[in-house]
């Protein structure tokens, strides 16, 4: 399993395609990376900041994101069915394509042109 715990990832990292299902990332700043078409399933995503980074077409289907800010990324066609949103904010991304089919929020969740159901 793919693991990274506060920490950064070098600035402008490719990770692109990489197989990282059930990764588990966490308290992670990053400028510039990218996860181009990876795939994340079932990852939990908590308390990081990802600023202009390539995750177009990232898979994320079934993950966990909490605490989390996304700046000024790719987002187009991301596969975040199923995702468990918590305190998330998606702050002037491209979002074009973006799946968001059975997603879920608890918390705040800042993802402007996109309605996600609370969670029950």
């Amino acid at each position: 399993m793919f693991r990274v715990k506060v920490g950064h990832l070098p600035d402008g990292l490719d990770l692109s395609g990489d197989i990282m299902k059930r990764a588990h990332v966490e308290g992670v700043c990053t400028v510039g990376v990218a996860l181009r078409g990876t795939d994340m399933r079932r990852a939990r995503v908590e308390d990081c900041s990802f600023a202009e980074c390539d995750l177009a077409g990232v898979r994320l289907r079934g993950a966990t994101i909490a605490r989390t800010v996304f700046l000024r990324c790719n987002l187009e066609g991301a596969d975040l069915r199923g995702v468990a949103f918590d305190d998330v904010e998606v702050i002037d991304c491209r979002l074009d394509g973006l799946v968001l089919d059975g997603a879920t929020r608890a918390g705040h969740l800042v993802l402007p042109g996109y309605e996600v159901p609370a969670r029950r």
